[in-house]
């Protein structure tokens, strides 16, 4: 039903022969607003990336509570074998940035629901101190959106953003996601409420395509 992407590095833009969008195994650049931008080795995560995913999830649970709905105690990546095979589910894929090991990462999927099926959904950004500021968030989204354009009869990508991490929804924001709800109080964590943004992106599609769904 869906594309999953191969390991490789991305890039936006059209070159000779190429789809605005369309992955290409080349380095990723990215334009940061007020910071200086570094070059980030941007790729789709695969089995052998596991061990290094699951920690770096488990560091982003610990490091921002507020920010993610998902608890060290319940997470569906509560082992590196749980990482290795939501890694291999059909119709998603996680990028990872790296600057040496990995420091970031950005979860995407399709829902299985067939009704569902022109959504995509993004999930889990999150970058290390070490490398924010840098612009690979901006890249990992970057790469993410290139994908999603390439997903037969997707029609629009998805993300929800914790009103405890408003520079996540200003990257959404300049990437043009626009903001369709917002849910009060949806997350708790040691007596602190905060409210859930749900964004909305419009794809582009094709003069002439439809919504088939493979």
């Amino acid at each position: 039903m869906g594309t999953r992407g191969r390991p490789g590095h991305w890039i936006i833009g059209a070159g000779p022969g190429q789809t605005r969008g369309e992955p290409k195994r080349r380095e990723n650049r990215s334009r940061s607003v007020g910071h200086a931008v570094t070059q980030f080795r941007i790729r789709t995560l695969g089995a052998r990336d596991a061990e290094a995913l699951f920690g770096l999830r488990r560091e982003s649970l610990r490091d921002a509570p507020l920010a993610f709905l998902a608890s060290p105690e319940d997470d569906l990546a509560a082992s590196a074998e749980a990482v290795g095979q939501l890694l291999e589910r059909p119709g998603s894929a996680v990028f990872g940035a790296f600057s040496e090991t990995l420091c970031g990462m950005l979860g995407l999927h399709r829902g299985h629901h067939l009704k569902a099926a022109h959504r995509v959904n993004l999930w889990g950004l999150f970058v290390r101190q070490r490398c924010r500021g840098q612009g690979a968030g901006e890249q990992l989204l970057a790469a993410a959106m290139a994908q999603a354009r390439t997903l037969e009869g997707a029609r629009s990508i998805h993300v929800s953003v914790s009103g405890a991490a408003p520079a996540a929804r200003r990257l959404y924001e300049r990437a043009g996601f626009s903001l369709w709800g917002t849910e009060p109080e949806a997350i708790q964590f040691e007596g602190r409420l905060v409210s859930e943004h749900h964004m909305r992106l419009a794809l582009a599609l094709p003069a002439g395509s439809g919504a088939s769904l493979s």
